[in-house]
């Protein structure tokens, strides 16, 4: 099967420059709605439930989502599903309902920002903050790579 290029390059750049305009733009826009730091992690507490959701699960599901779980599937079969409906309960639906609500809540009792503030919070330990980005450096780090791999290899 051979492939043919086109030469015009225009409507591409037209995307790409439309693209990082908009960008740019919500960027400005969004800064000059943030105040402080506050705003910037938690939309000044105006996320709902929906976009609440709509980053969880961005964070959560990768290249190895949406590479691994389909190849897994075509290559066992209806029995490679079984990799993937447990893990959206475990990843997904249970930390929604059971943890999500609760960890808002005293978000904004306590005004907490991030995990690390519940856990160092949590234990009265500021070495439970270190401790837990060390963790995250460890463990983010080498899949982030993997994601790159895996987007660089499918295309």
């Amino acid at each position: 099967m051979t492939h043919s290029l086109d030469n015009n390059i225009i409507p591409f750049l037209a995307v790409i420059i439309t693209y990082f305009g908009l960008l740019t733009y919500i960027g400005y826009y969004a800064t000059k709605q943030t105040r402080t730091l506050r705003d910037y992690f938690t939309m000044s507490g105006k996320a709902g439930a929906l976009l609440s959701g709509l980053a969880y699960f961005s964070t959560q599901y990768s290249m190895s989502t949406f590479m691994g779980v389909p190849g897994t599937i075509y290559k066992v079969g209806y029995a490679g599903m079984s990799v993937s409906v447990p893990g959206i309960a475990f990843s997904m639906v249970i930390p929604a309902l059971l943890v999500g609500r609760r960890l808002i809540r005293l978000g904004h009792r306590y005004r907490m920002l991030t995990m690390a503030d519940y856990i160092s919070d949590r234990y009265e330990s500021t070495l439970m903050r270190a401790l837990l980005a060390i963790i995250m450096i460890l463990f983010l780090v080498p899949m982030m790579g993997a994601q790159t791999i895996g987007s660089w290899n499918y295309f």
